[in-house]
């Protein structure tokens, strides 16, 4: 495993799991963490764009589950920013524009 060979890696996760804030523990004493936390500024925004997935006939999440998600997220961004060596938040709260000008909410 790259980590017990103290090799540098990328690692994408929502950290939900225990053993994921314990390898984070870990690694906090042998890596330099850099983590890049992608969020949005409200739970209003993560409500309208699971409905638009929804509504695309992607998956369903039911909206309890959604703003539940959105506070625990936003008690992991504070302890994930303990645990790193660089913390990069990335607010991801606009919708996004193409090149030829069409609007498409993220």
């Amino acid at each position: 495993m790259l980590v017990d060979e103290g090799r540098s890696f990328v690692w994408e996760t929502v950290v939900a799991s225990p053993w994921k804030w314990d390898l984070l523990t870990r690694l906090r004493t042998t890596h330099r963490l850099t983590v890049v936390y992608v969020a949005v500024e409200s739970p209003e925004i993560c409500l309208r764009r699971a409905r638009k997935r929804a509504e695309a006939g992607w998956y369903k999440v039911p909206p309890d589950k959604v703003a539940e998600s959105y506070r625990t997220m936003d008690l992991a961004q504070c302890r994930l920013a303990g645990l790193s060596s660089e913390f990069i938040r990335i607010d991801n709260s606009d919708d996004l524009v193409r090149s030829d000008g069409e609007i498409r909410e993220a």
